[in-house]
């Protein structure tokens, strides 16, 4: 995501026509007083990650509208700072969850129209923090919180075929473990992962 925060003495826009089968159905007219403008556009490799895409926009948009003190941010789609945009549907996705993000950390937010043609008039103010501009990338899981998200079954396949269902986090299902060998490998740094403190008491 890309985000262009223009720190406004005003902002006056009109939706002039639909450019987006996935456009909002209602498009006001708005005419805004002093407020934080956050042109923003989702890009095509933001839509693996949009809740963290969307959770550090955020956050940057708050950290800039406290420091240029201001309580009223306009949320802005604007699809031409990005040249590899996502597909309409995730980025409405993302400004939807823009404004609700904001509005959970008690800002006055207004949204303007997502896919009409718009024709604005902004006055910028001139000082230092009145222009800044951000690059967001997804955050990427570590493989401790990837592993932690997927269930699994366990199953003790004995020689003559038969299934027994295993539970690693339970110790007495040790107890159906007649190789001492299987015992040691279940205990071994490749099962462990979370369960790492359970296992390390069965070895005392």
């Amino acid at each position: 995501m890309k985000l262009l925060m223009l720190h406004s003495d005003y902002l006056n826009f009109e939706s002039n026509e639909k450019a987006l089968d996935s456009a909002d159905e209602n498009a006001e007219d708005k005419k805004i007083g002093e407020c934080l403008v956050a042109f923003h556009a989702l890009q095509k490799e933001d839509e693996d990650g949009l809740d963290s895409v969307v959770s550090q926009g955020v956050d940057e948009i708050k950290e800039v509208a406290e420091k240029v003190g201001v309580d009223k941010v306009v949320v802005y789609p604007y699809v031409h700072l990005v040249s590899d945009p996502a597909r309409p549907e995730e980025a409405k996705e993302a400004c939807n969850d823009l404004v609700g993000g904001l509005q959970s950390e008690n800002l006055s937010v207004v949204k303007a129209p997502f896919g009409w043609y718009k024709q604005f008039e902004i006055k910028v103010k001139g000082h230092p923090l009145s222009e800044l501009s951000r690059e967001i990338k997804p955050k990427k899981e570590n493989r401790d919180e990837v592993v932690e998200e997927i269930d699994s079954d366990y199953y003790i396949l004995r020689p003559n075929g038969e299934e027994i269902s295993f539970d690693p986090e339970d110790e007495s299902e040790l107890e159906k473990i007649d190789s001492e060998s299987l015992k040691s490998f279940v205990m071994s740094e490749e099962m462990k992962g979370s369960r790492r403190m359970s296992l390390r008491r069965l070895m005392r």
